[in-house]
């Protein structure tokens, strides 16, 4: 569902899941290292420019006026104005039932209940939430699809600041030179190991400077 409400919010182009954006080791020492993704990679189309679109409105119109109104104008910018929200919620009561003649149910065994909320923040946000209970447990309950809507509602003062993060472009890390951190040490050596290097910075001089290094991955396959 979250890889379906992704094509939709992308014009009906699906791109490669990434799971990692960057990673970045060693901060602010000789040894930093970020690691960075340099492009999403190519995307297949898979709908329609047009069909996306009509899609993309139609989760719209259930956030505006219709089963997920709670969710309506909940994200709001740092500007003060509200993200646009689609989605499409749905809920199971899932049931082993047994019909005798007529069509009549003799029997009904509950198997799970779920309520799911697929949706879309912005232009770059998307994903699913979902509450389940599975087993006959569920026959105690009875929540819809507007439960998985609220714990959305629930969490915005929290994805805010990502959703606003994620719109930005990650800016290109600086080159930075640190002096390094000479240590002196000795250590004993067994006959025919190599000789332990010496480290030691000649007197009246400075150590030399280790530049930061800053490796960029290719995209992904």
């Amino acid at each position: 569902l979250a890889e379906l409400v992704g094509i939709i919010l992308n014009d009906g182009v699906r791109y490669p899941s990434v799971r990692l954006d960057e990673l970045h080791f060693a901060a602010e020492t000789p040894y930093e290292v970020a690691l960075r993704r340099v492009n999403k990679g190519q995307g297949e189309r898979v709908l329609k420019k047009e069909v996306a679109q009509a899609l993309r409105k139609a989760m719209q119109s259930v956030v505006e006026s219709g089963t997920a109104r709670r969710v309506y104008h909940s994200y709001v910018r740092s500007d003060g104005k509200p993200f646009t929200i689609g989605g499409k919620t749905g809920t199971g009561d899932h049931r082993f039932e047994t019909y005798g003649p007529g069509g009549q149910v003799t029997s009904s065994r509950v198997v799970n209940r779920t309520a799911t909320f697929a949706f879309y923040i912005g232009d770059r946000f998307f994903g699913v939430i979902s509450a389940h209970v599975p087993g006959p447990d569920a026959a105690k309950f009875d929540f819809t699809s507007a439960l998985a809507a609220e714990l959305l509602k629930v969490l915005a003062p929290s994805l805010v600041p990502l959703i606003e993060r994620s719109g930005t472009a990650l800016a290109p890390i600086e080159e930075k030179y640190t002096p390094a951190t000479v240590v002196n040490t000795k250590e004993e050596t067994t006959p025919g190991a190599p000789e332990p290097l010496d480290v030691t910075p000649p007197k009246n001089s400075n150590p030399s400077p280790q530049r930061r290094k800053v490796l960029v991955l290719p995209p992904p396959i």
